[in-house]
């Protein structure tokens, strides 16, 4: 069997095989006319990347790749219909393959197709059996790329069911337990990060009973994850275990209108309930399994109908339940807006933004899994200061600090901030200072620790620009380029190999949206999108592993 390889991988073995060439052709004495010899071929600074773009004809969005910098651009998606555009597109995760939703065929008719990422033939990989028929916008690969899973109303008008189809087309199977109520639907799935299954929500007896099951790519051999015994209840949210071994669902599955959590096998035995006994109108509000899959977190109020906090409880039982929150909590509790609480990528301590210690006044806390260790790592000013906020939060991937937007200097200006992760000795404000703006909108680390991106209004008030930062805010580099007068940036995205940091952003003119990268520290600003038409922006990209 060939080993696959990525598309960076190739094109390094080809510039590899050009140099070769040229050092073979100048050893055997070969040379130009005037002596000179061949010029080497630069080595790209950014690997490939996926783009959508209105490129070619204004408000006629296209998919296409572009290698080389920018200087080599193709066309990824096939000739479209009068009318037709590419709505949404997904990247493999060895980076070979592009799905992408179009009507590329039928006007308004929107089919899912596949395409190599280096350009190609494109395949349409649904199988629609009615004129009226769509593909939703919601398609997925599977973590081993070896499935597609999609909800489409391809057999019945009136029911979004799912499927999954192997990416040449084969093997198109509706996975979903049939038949459905009318107008009822599929309303959300998630691959196993296994790959072996597929689960998902779906209203089967009623529209208001909704309920979950689980599947294997390619068949419909189905389970009942959910196994609602009352009229009336649903499984609102699930999510899997990281190692597969279990699914966690919230809902209100054994009395109606009380919201538990459970876990289930992927067989659909051995359903647990994992919250606590709940105060009377108590309910569980969200939940979040540790990165090693030991146990999940979750927001209720199980002990106090006022006030939300925060649990742990093993995968598989609620005993032992431990409150991670602090006792007693002083305010409402665990924020219910924004990032509310999340496991550091070690699964050695959880995060959560709460008023524990001060009402109306949120923070951030960090807390060991048993309960124990719970420590302030926000600085947030005593009494007499007010109206200050922990608005979200970000862990370093290794674990070490955490990062955090916060008005904690000024009120309402959200800056960036670092701290280790269980103190606030050491608080560290990274986004530069001062701040022109209101703050820092949008923040993503680097995978290895080194840099945190974000974007702010940083040096101009009302104006966003891309901003990168080392953990201790010694180095802080505007990574966009110089903007034209009313240009902004409008999204960031590290590269995989953390070569640079891609955005869209009108940089150049106002209101044309393109694609750029720069290195981390602000050099090297490259568009990769090329010349658009007039008229032309970019909306979305994806850069290929």
């Amino acid at each position: 069997m060939v080993k696959r390889t990525s598309i960076r991988k190739i094109l390094a073995l080809a510039a590899a095989f050009m140099l070769l060439s040229v050092l073979v052709f100048s050893c055997d004495g070969s040379s130009s006319k005037d002596g000179r010899q061949p010029p080497t071929p630069p080595v790209p600074v950014f690997p490939p990347v996926v783009f959508l773009a209105d490129k070619n004809t204004d408000d006629v969005f296209e998919l296409f790749a572009a290698f080389d910098d920018g200087k080599n651009i193709i066309r990824l998606s096939g000739t479209l219909t009068a009318g037709g555009d590419v709505i949404a597109f997904a990247v493999s995760s060895d980076g070979l393959m592009v799905a992408y939703l179009a009507d590329q065929q039928t006007n308004d008719r929107f089919e899912l197709y596949v395409v190599p990422a280096d350009g190609g033939t494109a395949i349409e990989v649904s199988n629609l059996s009615l004129s009226a028929s769509d593909v939703q916008d919601d398609f997925q690969w599977s973590p081993d790329g070896n499935f597609l899973a999609y909800r489409a109303n391809q057999v019945n008008l009136d029911n979004i069911e799912l499927f999954t189809v192997r990416p040449d087309g084969s093997s198109n199977v509706r996975v979903s337990i049939s038949p459905l109520i009318t107008n009822g639907n599929v309303t959300e799935f998630k691959w196993a990060p296994s790959s072996e299954y597929v689960a998902y929500l779906a209203q089967r007896t009623n529209l208001i009973q909704v309920e979950l099951f689980n599947t294997r790519p390619g068949n419909q051999d189905n389970v009942a994850i959910s196994e609602l015994p009352i009229g009336g209840g649903a499984a609102l949210s699930f999510d899997w275990a990281p190692d597969s071994s279990r699914i966690g669902i919230q809902g209100d599955l054994v009395a109606n209108d009380i919201f538990e959590l459970f876990s289930n096998l992927p067989t659909g035995s051995d359903r647990q309930k994992i919250s606590g006994a709940l105060t009377a109108n108590g309910d569980v509000y969200d939940f979040a399994w540790a990165p090693d899959s030991s146990g999940i977190a979750y927001s209720a109020d199980q002990d106090t109908d006022t006030k939300i906090e925060l649990f742990v409880s093993p995968p598989d039982s609620n005993i032992p339940n431990r409150k991670v929150s602090a006792t007693p909590m002083t305010g409402t509790g665990v924020a219910d807006t924004g990032e509310n609480f999340g496991w550091s990528p070690d699964s050695s301590r959880i995060a959560y933004v709460a008023d524990q210690d001060r009402a109306g006044v949120f923070e951030l806390f960090t807390a060991t899994p048993d309960g124990f260790n719970n420590d302030v790592v926000s600085d947030i000013p005593s009494f007499p200061v007010n109206n200050r906020n922990v608005q979200d939060f970000y862990w370093q991937p290794d674990s070490s600090d955490i990062a955090y937007v916060a008005d904690q200097d000024t009120d309402d200006k959200f800056e960036l901030y670092t701290s280790p992760k269980d103190t606030k000795t050491g608080n560290r404000k990274v986004s530069g200072s001062p701040m022109a703006g209101n703050g820092v909108d949008e923040v993503a680390w680097a995978s290895n620790s080194s840099r945190i991106a974000y974007l702010a209004d940083q040096n101009t008030g009302g104006v966003l620009e891309l901003f990168s930062s080392t953990p201790d805010g010694s180095t802080n580099d505007r990574v966009s380029g110089a903007l034209v007068a009313g240009g902004e940036v409008q999204s960031f995205k590290w590269a995989p190999d953390l070569s640079g940091i891609g955005y869209i952003a009108d940089q150049d003119a106002n209101d044309v949206d393109e694609l750029y990268a720069s290195q981390p520290d602000g050099s090297t600003n490259t568009k990769l999108s090329g010349t658009l038409t007039a008229g032309g922006d970019v909306t979305a990209f994806e850069w290929l592993p």
